[in-house]
């Protein structure tokens, strides 16, 4: 009578097992490869669960951009024992789960290496590099080498609510709409950024109050040397008259799509914006804003678009380019109103 019980109790102790194994498997998983003598390449494995319950993921190797979201071709956890085939480097993991970690074997091209695995733990910031990284650091780079359009980059450290270092990067000509940074991690002088959602890296060096490194994306390394600063968007060079003329809102649309041009006065400056209400799209800033008479001409470096036209009283009448494309677009005087969809 006994024996059964103790069958059951051993199959009972296995599935409880292989449900932790499964729960404990999905996140970032890391470790460093020996691959020669004093020589190690650090290892990320990202690991997500499916509906099904199935496994899929990447594999980074943060200091080498070649290897950059490779695809893991197969993921296989039988109890503990995990097996990952990454077919793009003729690789294959092997490793067992125990104790929160994964210990095993990278094979490739008949090579065996030990490759022990933790789960990614957050850097956690010290006071006083708190301190030295606090507020708005500033600065400017070409997203295409050797091209004409030019960007600001305003990276913001500052404290959440629960007093936690946070950070945001914003384009100041895309609006400033922000995106969070993931990851900050600072060693020595060594700053490093990631944006998981835009897969951005930044990294570099600190010194001083000056920062210099590179904005690494899809592959690409570009140089970009940041500042610390408070940013201030740069006023339009209008007459009174001319604002008084203009001043906004006006809206219409272009493509189906809603437009808002807004020409504002702020802190003493004159300035001018345009909303996209559709898209969700707000405070993208007018680069340049000319006005000769009664024609108009203004232009959007963010969008590579342009706008041409005619001042009237109460409309304004041109064409709206953005690449390849020139279409009609009349902005009438006043605020834009969604439509309300009636009451079924």
């Amino acid at each position: 009578m006994n024996k059964p019980q103790i069958v059951l109790a051993l199959l009972a102790l296995s599935i409880a097992n292989f449900a932790t194994a499964q729960s404990e498997l999905a996140g970032i998983w890391e470790g460093d490869l020996s691959v020669g003598p004093d020589q190690q390449i650090a290892v990320q494995f990202t690991l997500e669960q499916g509906a099904d319950g199935s496994y899929s993921g990447l594999l980074n190797a943060p200091d080498q951009p070649s290897l950059t979201d490779i695809p893991i071709d197969t993921i296989s956890l039988e109890q503990n024992n995990l097996t990952m085939n990454v077919n793009a480097v003729s690789g294959v993991y092997q490793g067992t789960i125990a104790d929160g970690v994964i210990q095993g074997i990278w094979s490739q091209q008949g090579t065996a290496f030990d490759l022990n695995l933790s789960p990614y733990q957050e850097p956690v910031l010290s006071q006083e590099q708190i301190a030295r990284l606090s507020g708005s650091w500033l600065g400017k780079f070409k997203p295409v080498p050797g091209g004409e359009q030019e960007l600001t980059v305003i990276v913001t450290f500052e404290l959440n609510e629960e007093g936690e270092p946070m950070a945001t990067l914003s384009i100041a000509e895309q609006g400033g709409n922000s995106r969070p940074v993931d990851s900050i991690e600072l060693d020595g002088d060594e700053l490093t950024l990631e944006i998981s959602q835009m897969r951005l890296e930044i990294s570099g060096t600190l010194s001083g109050e000056s920062f210099t490194g590179q904005w690494s994306q899809a592959g690409q390394s570009l140089d970009l040397n940041l500042a610390k600063g408070e940013y201030e968007q740069p006023g339009l060079e209008l007459s009174a008259l001319t604002f008084a003329r203009l001043k906004g809102p006006w809206h219409g649309q272009v493509a189906g799509l809603t437009v808002v041009l807004r020409v504002e006065e702020a802190d003493g400056k004159f300035m001018a914006f345009l909303d996209s209400p559709d898209q969700g799209a707000a405070d993208i800033p007018i680069t340049t804003f000319d006005v000769d008479g009664d024609d108009l001409t203004f232009a959007i470096a963010a969008l590579r678009a342009s706008y041409t036209a005619v001042i009237g009283l109460d409309e304004i009448t041109g064409e709206w380019t953005q690449g390849p494309q020139t279409q009609p677009l009349v902005l009438v005087r006043g605020p834009y109103v969604p439509a309300v969809a009636p009451e079924l």
